[in-house]
């Protein structure tokens, strides 16, 4: 689906990624509850896991919870960040090739992950590794770019000094864009609000953690910066700025026959 390497796109902005990343709404936890089997306590890959944000709240819910995710760097953060975590298991592999065996799950998520996969292999994949009856879960905190006018500000400047920007992958993901992915699928779909407060090194250290920013010692860093500062002494109340999210979560269950 994109023609990037998320291997080792994402490998510079580790530290910043897991500290300052936005978690997800418990309401999404409830409602992804709701779907599954009451029953049993399910088996979950976690594909394109990172370092760990979705993990925790599905091991947090007593989940068996396999990290697949092919980041060194970032499965290494998600090993310790989630060590005390009996139920968590790490394991290197991608959406296309998830090293797990034959019917080993209940349930396939894909928080801010999806648009990395590639569409065929993976269908193929996600049948070969689910049980009868499925289930698989897209999850996406999309940033609100109307928001307010900090948000509209914030996302100029985006457009302004990262060329990656405008062509990144997980802008806007749609439910018929995961139907045309995958077309062996039957979809749910639900929406939060979501919202992260931060003071300025905070700030700066999110919008840092999205691949398509300038790294140090490129020639657009320093003035990147700079227009981050400024965007944040404009609109700081009290030391503070809000980004405000739409969070979009996918829930349906995958046809197992080819």
């Amino acid at each position: 689906m994109n023609t990037e390497d998320p291997k080792r796109r994402f490998s510079p902005r580790v530290s910043n990624y897991q500290k300052y990343r936005p978690n997800y709404p418990k309401e999404v936890i409830k409602e992804f509850l709701n779907y599954l089997p009451k029953k049993k306590r399910s088996v979950v890959a976690d594909i394109g896991s990172g370092t760990g944000i979705f993990t925790k709240r599905l091991l947090d819910q007593g989940m068996k919870v396999y990290g697949v995710e092919p980041n060194d760097d970032m499965r290494r953060a998600a090993e310790d960040f989630l060590k005390n975590y009996p139920n968590f298991h790490s394991v290197k592999g991608s959406a296309e090739k998830t090293t797990l065996p034959d019917e080993s799950v209940d349930v396939v998520t894909a928080a801010q992950a999806f648009h990395w996969f590639n569409p065929e292999p993976t269908l193929k994949e996600f049948q070969r590794i689910l049980r009868p009856e499925g289930m698989v879960a897209f999850v996406w905190n999309e940033r609100d770019l109307e928001a307010d006018d900090f948000m509209k500000e914030y996302n100029q400047i985006l457009l302004d000094f990262c060329p990656k920007y405008k062509n990144s992958p997980h802008l806007h993901i749609t439910k018929d864009q995961i139907l045309d992915f995958i077309e062996e699928i039957t979809l749910d779909e639900f929406h939060f609000s979501n919202e992260q407060e931060f003071d300025q090194s905070g700030f700066i250290g999110r919008v840092l953690s999205s691949s398509y920013t300038p790294l140090p010692r490129t020639p657009e860093y320093v003035p990147f910066i700079t227009a981050l500062n400024e965007l944040f002494d404009k609109h700081q109340q009290n030391g503070k700025v809000h980004i405000s999210y739409n969070t979009n979560m996918y829930l349906g269950h995958v046809h197992l026959h080819f």
